[in-house]
């Protein structure tokens, strides 16, 4: 609901810092029953793994928001 098909770009920032690295923000919401530490240790290496891959830069930091919790 808080990061709907029309506002993907709203649950995602990121930053480029002086030393040319990114920083990164992400927005979730976590399913009921599941670990919220978990997601987002796995929310931070998908990002960092996607990231590096796809750009070269390295990411200084993924800071993961969890901003509810829904049912499944």
């Amino acid at each position: 609901e808080l990061i709907g098909k029309r506002n993907w770009g709203k649950g995602v920032k990121i930053t480029v810092t002086d030393q040319e690295t990114l920083m990164v923000e992400c927005n979730i919401l976590v399913c009921y029953g599941e670990s919220v530490v978990t997601v987002a240790k796995n929310v931070q290496t998908a990002v960092v793994a996607a990231l590096e891959s796809t750009t070269g830069a390295k990411v200084e930091g993924v800071n993961v928001n969890v901003c509810g919790i829904i049912r499944k």
